[in-house]
């Protein structure tokens, strides 16, 4: 007769199982990985129901209530939430910008309750000026160490609408979505549409 396994000895209603362990860490990891802002295993910050990246970069906007502190998107949970991702050396960039900017104001005035920031990118940093001068939401200084555009998962021109509970709406590409950019009344409604649709 074989001996018995430590496991065994109850008849192997206790034997110990890797594979059950194995599955038991993984969601021990994925739920981890939600409540640290970190996306669990195949998922992209740009798939819709994505939690908020978790980086933290230096808000540079002297209007901003938050100017010269470091914080992420954490801190606007509880409202919309339109994010862009733009670049001081960019002409296209700081017109959006300016227009995003008389978007916020025309959407707090309606009580609308949008949020709105912008990623400066990481090689813009020397021209923070010029999105500061056309913009009074905050402004978010990229680095090379923290990298929030490749955490999520977009580049220059590309937004983002997460809802209240920081989760991701809606994502637009530049490439694809030349319809949302505000510089256009098309692209004014439809990322009023955006927004609307995040916050029910």
């Amino acid at each position: 007769m074989p001996a018995h396994r430590e496991g065994d000895r109850t008849g192997g209603s206790s034997v110990f199982s890797f594979g059950r362990l194995r599955s038991v860490c993984w969601i021990l990891v994925a739920l981890a990985s939600a409540a640290c802002g970190k996306l669990p295993f195949g998922s992209k910050p740009t798939d819709q129901g994505a939690p908020a990246p978790g980086w933290k970069l230096r808000d540079f906007q002297p209007q901003s209530p938050r100017y010269r502190e470091i914080y992420g998107l954490e801190q606007f949970r509880g409202s919309v939430v339109l994010l862009a991702l733009y670049a001081g050396t960019c002409d296209v960039c700081i017109v959006l910008t300016r227009e995003l900017d008389r978007l916020d104001k025309q959407w707090q005035a309606e009580g609308l309750g949008v949020k709105i920031a912008v990623i400066n990118a990481k090689d813009a940093a020397t021209n923070q000026r010029d999105l500061v001068e056309v913009a009074d939401f905050p402004l978010f200084q990229d680095t090379q160490q923290v990298d929030a555009f490749a955490q999520q998962g977009g580049g220059t021109d590309d937004l983002y609408v997460y809802t209240p509970g920081g989760r991701l709406s809606r994502y637009f590409r530049w490439a694809d979505s030349v319809t949302v950019q505000p510089i256009t009344r098309q692209g004014q409604n439809n990322l009023r549409a955006a927004v609307v649709k995040a916050g029910r």
